[in-house]
């Protein structure tokens, strides 16, 4: 399964993207109804290992923005129709296609999209993530606890917030 910052209805407001979702399947931080319906039992699935040029990291980062992911997923439908994607031994490593330079991040933090009365979803962010916007111009890996809320249109109700470090992935790679 290869990785990629998608472009999601999110992306209307301020959060748009994570690096966790598949590049043939919706983004991960797309409303519940639209995550990829993984077996519930057995284990995660290995995602598939490679390194391609990600789109949107590019766009945002303003040279060739190289992906290559390692580990495996899982999500998981819990009660209430809260949803969470797993990522055990889940690493990406990050290359700058012009300059050559690489960073290898652990990104094992679990996502839980909590969807809300109003249809819209409460997206949780806990350990290490990736995350991007490519309106507001940001690309970064989030440790720590950080949250945002969209409307049933993928319009951000709450910017992204929380506790924890954001590093800049973009200026770590330049």
């Amino acid at each position: 399964m290869r990785h990629h910052i998608a472009r999601t209805a999110c992306t209307a407001a301020m959060l748009g993207c994570a690096l966790v979702a598949c590049s043939d399947r919706p983004s991960t931080v797309e409303p519940r109804a639209t995550v990829p319906a993984l077996q519930q039992s057995g284990p995660p699935t290995p995602v598939e290992p490679g390194q391609f040029e990600d789109e949107i990291g590019s766009e945002i980062c303003g040279f060739p923005f190289l992906v290559g992911p390692t580990g495996k997923e899982k999500v998981l439908e819990l009660p209430g129709g809260r949803t969470i994607l797993i990522k055990p031994a889940g690493k990406v490593t990050l290359t700058n296609g012009n300059t050559g330079t690489t960073v290898t991040v652990n990104v094992t933090g679990p996502i839980q999209f909590n969807p809300l009365p109003d249809g819209g979803t409460e997206v949780v962010f806990l350990g290490h993530n990736i995350v991007g916007n490519p309106e507001a111009g940001f690309l970064v890996l989030l440790i720590g606890r950080f949250d945002f809320t969209s409307d049933a249109e993928g319009g951000i109700v709450q910017d992204l917030e929380g506790n924890g470090q954001r590093i800049d992935l973009c200026a770590l790679l330049s």
